[in-house]
């Protein structure tokens, strides 16, 4: 398996609109941070973890040609609003795009596209989509995702256990003890320098990953304008076989 970060940025991105700071301001290309995305790349399958609103960027950046699922891990808009864009690969292969979410998540999915469930957009040009809802683990195209409940603040959202070793456990603030255990190998959603409102700081990441006896080292996404290039390089953040930063 192939695990690839498409975007490691908080939710407004890095840099961001109107901001006159150093990092937003950074010549280093690492300091350009779209909205948080992830693709699993296994067997000649591609899916993708969350479809922000910089996904066709990305995926025309990394050079994918196809995609056969989406995963979602809960309905804040830098995790959802790049899905309209999912519809070229349908239009190109004519095969409805399974997309995974809990029950929560996918209530806000049907509201936010419901032109797209309704199929009744007098324009065309609209994807299918094959929606499955999350309520135990469960299996894309023969890989198994064990879902972890989170949480982002006070609102639950899923992380997911998958190849055995990586875990993704998408911008959140607290993990329960069941999930702790259940994870041991975390990607934490947390800028290193200063957290998001509603993320973890670095001490409770390096407690976590203590409780959670980290496999694979802790892998940070929504970086905060406050995180440079120069920062990162000095944090405890290790890479690992089968991780890409594009």
């Amino acid at each position: 398996m192939r695990l690839t970060f498409l975007g490691t940025g908080t939710s407004t991105g890095v840099p961001t609109l109107g901001c006159r700071c150093e990092v937003c301001h950074s010549t280093d290309p690492h300091d350009n941070r779209t909205r948080p995305s992830l693709l699993l790349e296994y067997t000649g399958r591609a899916v993708v973890i969350d479809t922000s609103p910089d996904f066709r960027h990305q995926a025309l950046r990394q050079g994918l040609d196809r995609l056969d699922a989406v995963v979602f891990t809960h309905d804040h808009a830098d995790h959802i609003l790049g899905l309209d864009d999912v519809r070229s690969f349908y239009l190109r292969d004519r095969i409805p795009i399974p997309i995974y979410a809990d029950e929560r998540t996918m209530g806000s999915i049907r509201r936010v596209y419901k032109y797209i469930f309704d199929q009744d957009y007098p324009y065309g040009g609209l994807a299918k989509l094959d929606p499955h809802i999350i309520d135990g683990p469960f299996e894309i195209w023969g890989e198994k995702l064990i879902p972890l409940q989170v949480f982002h603040g006070n609102l639950p959202v899923l992380g997911f256990r998958f190849g055995g070793v990586f875990n993704r456990l998408q911008h959140h603030s607290g993990v329960d003890g069941g999930a702790a255990r259940r994870a041991r190998g975390v990607d934490s959603g947390r800028s290193p320098a200063r957290a998001a409102p509603l993320s973890l700081d670095g001490g409770a990441v390096t407690e976590l990953g203590g409780e959670a006896e980290a496999a694979v080292g802790l892998l940070h996404t929504h970086r905060t304008r406050a995180s440079s290039r120069s920062h990162q390089r000095n944090t405890t953040c290790k890479r690992s076989p089968g991780l890409r930063w594009p």
